[in-house]
């Protein structure tokens, strides 16, 4: 089976404008806000196109960011290598801090937890977390109108909670949650007119089909669903819940 990773992360749309918009820079800076006092060397882990890495490096810090992007790193400004999160070419205890963010939701069963241990390895003294907060998988899917297959169309993989965080990492204690912008949620009958009744997909520009390779993804056709739940929006009430959520760990024996 071919592997479309490398084609989809190597898309200049997805890493062109590297603070393109608010929420973006909300969610890089109170990351940031969790960096600890002691650090000085910093390692990104799937840095992408540098939003995080880049304040930091600007900001002092020894930074080194890797990623599985050439496309992405082109905009990196620090130290930078082509790597995977799962096989990290440093010695152990090399860096302060490790960082993750927005990262562990895309991998594979596989490669999530090798990555874990990776970040443990390569740490001598925190790890930091950023990821979604509790999403809703469905609310990203898209479908090919090539081979039919549906899939998510930013790659995500799995939900994270505070019980996840809390169960990460073997030899590193979770010290601080925070929750990062708050935005309005989907209610329930708006889900069930969209998904359930409406079948309901995202269009996206940079979505490509992990199946076929295809980007002729789903296109919305309007209908009375979509109409119901457009009314829905004004009627029934959306709670507000947090987009990302980020945790500092330390290692353990440490002070």
């Amino acid at each position: 089976m071919v592997d479309y990773d490398q084609e989809y992360y190597g898309q200049k749309g997805l890493w062109k404008s590297p603070l393109s918009s608010k929420i973006v820079l909300e969610r890089v800076n109170k990351t940031i806000s969790l960096v600890p006092k002691d650090v000085k060397t910093v390692l990104e882990v799937g840095c992408g196109n540098g939003q995080l890495i880049n304040k930091l490096h600007k900001g002092g810090f020894d930074c080194y960011g890797v990623d599985v992007s050439e496309e992405g790193l082109k905009y990196v400004k620090c130290k930078k290598k082509l790597m995977n999160a799962d096989y990290l070419y440093f010695k152990d205890n090399s860096f302060d801090l490790v960082i993750c963010s927005d990262v562990l939701e895309h991998l594979s069963l596989e490669v999530y937890k090798k990555t874990l241990d990776e970040l443990m390895r390569v740490s001598k003294k925190y790890i930091l977390i950023t990821t979604p907060y509790k999403q809703c998988l469905r609310e990203g899917f898209t479908k090919c109108q090539d081979c039919g297959t549906i899939y998510h169309a930013n790659r995500d993989l799995r939900i994270f909670n505070e019980n996840s965080y809390k169960s990460l990492f073997t030899n590193f204690n979770l010290k601080k949650l925070i929750y990062i912008n708050k935005e309005r949620k989907q209610n329930w009958f708006e889900k069930f007119l969209r998904y359930r009744l409406g079948n309901f997909y995202i269009e996206s520009d940079v979505a490509l089909c992990p199946a076929c390779g295809s980007k002729n993804n789903y296109r919305q056709k309007y209908n009375l669903f979509s109409l119901l739940s457009a009314l829905s929006y004004r009627i029934i009430p959306r709670r507000k819940k947090a987009r990302w959520i980020s945790g500092i760990y330390k290692i353990q024996n440490k002070k």
